[in-house]
């Protein structure tokens, strides 16, 4: 069985047999008999009844059975109102909005088993699920859910209440095409940025990454079915997408607030400064009233959730101001160094003179010269 991962470059990739688990059908649907459990095989096509059979016989067995599908899918539908029945990739496209996220054509899922999907979407609302029974031609429908959900202003009008980026994720599912089975995804730029969209389910050489591997882990490891190990990769978009824009969000908060209690601080270490050098220039007046501008430039950008820049703003004004605090410092150990260099130069001097006349002796002591202390003398002062 071949099982094929798409994303927005439309890459596809084969995965070894066992993976076909990922899309069993229900026993009931395969009309199999009465063992429990799962099947490995589709199931075959239904053979259609005679005419006069079909219009005669209400109890004929394959007549009860469509009538139990029919059922069966209504019931699914009515018991979770946020599904959306569709009857083709098109359908999908003209029925898309924003409100609802679980699009369904065929009866391979469960009422459990939506359910369970309807929820963990309902906890997830910038996620979006199709589910397609069969597909005679998988690309094209593809494409044209893709293509045509992924480029709606509904689709792209899904922003993350925070940021105000995009961050819509939409999962395509086939559980039987002219390609076998299928699921392909596409997400918007939030995730996508941080780590977690398309690009993380495959790379171009059609190598499974995090997403793919944790959806084949949930099925062959854990033990779910699609609709958990669906859910599993739900959860670690969305989970990554909560816990990096927290991060960010606090780590601009705690720089600002450096910022702030630096700058509060700031005059007191500078008035010292001046009483006891009085120097003047950029070391003794620094631009504080630009600091003082950049630090509300950054407050602007947190409270418009721009964590990114509000981070960067306040980044720079706090080292801007570590900078001058540390120059003067070195200021006012500037004498002490400039002694210490002295003295260390005229221990060398002396070594010097206890050197043979001549040669690299008196090639030495040139360099040594009190010429040679004034100008390193000079340079510190």
């Amino acid at each position: 069985m071949v099982f094929s991962v798409g994303i927005r470059e439309r890459i596809h990739i084969c995965v070894d047999k066992p993976l076909v688990l990922l899309f069993l059908l229900p026993w009931w649907v395969m009309g199999l008999g009465s063992k429990p459990g799962w099947a490995i095989a589709p199931p075959s096509p239904t053979p259609s009844l005679p005419e006069s059979s079909a219009q005669t016989s209400e109890s004929h067995p394959l007549f009860l059975a469509k009538t139990y599908l029919a059922q069966t899918y209504l019931a699914q539908t009515q018991t979770a109102p946020s599904v959306v029945p569709i009857s083709s990739a098109a359908d999908t496209v003209a029925k898309f909005n924003a409100s609802q996220q679980l699009y369904i054509k065929g009866n391979n899922l469960s009422t459990e088993q939506i359910s369970r999907l309807t929820t963990t979407l309902h906890a997830n609302p910038n996620v979006f699920v199709v589910v397609l029974d069969d597909s005679t031609d998988v690309l094209a429908d593809d494409n044209t859910l893709s293509r045509g959900i992924a480029n709606s202003a509904a689709f792209q009008s899904v922003v993350h209440p925070i940021t105000g980026e995009r961050q819509g994720v939409l999962f395509m599912i086939y559980f039987d095409s002219d390609q076998g089975r299928k699921i392909f995804m596409r997400s918007e730029s939030l995730p996508d940025r941080l780590g977690v969209g398309e690009g993380n389910f495959a790379d171009e050489n059609n190598n499974p990454r995090a997403l793919l591997t944790l959806f084949r882990n949930a099925v062959h490891r854990d033990g779910k079915d699609m609709p958990g190990a669906l859910e599993a990769v739900i959860n670690q978009i969305n989970g990554t997408i909560r816990q990096q824009i927290e991060s960010a969000q606090g780590s601009a908060q705690q720089t600002i607030e450096q910022v702030a209690a630096a700058l509060a601080g700031f005059p007191v270490a500078l008035g010292q400064f001046r009483n006891q050098f009085s120097v003047g220039g950029p070391l003794g007046n620094p631009d504080t009233t630009t600091w003082d501008a950049q630090l509300q430039k950054a407050r602007t950008a947190l409270a418009n959730s721009n964590f990114a820049d509000a981070q960067r703003q306040s980044q720079d004004v706090l080292n801007q101001i570590r900078t001058h605090e540390t120059a003067m410092v070195h200021y006012g150990q500037a004498p002490e160094i400039a002694a210490s260099l002295q003295t260390t130069l005229d221990g060398v001097g002396t070594q010097i003179n206890g050197l043979p006349t001549g040669g690299s002796g008196q090639q030495a002591s040139q360099k040594a010269s009190p010429k040679g202390s004034q100008r390193a003398s000079q340079l510190l002062s």
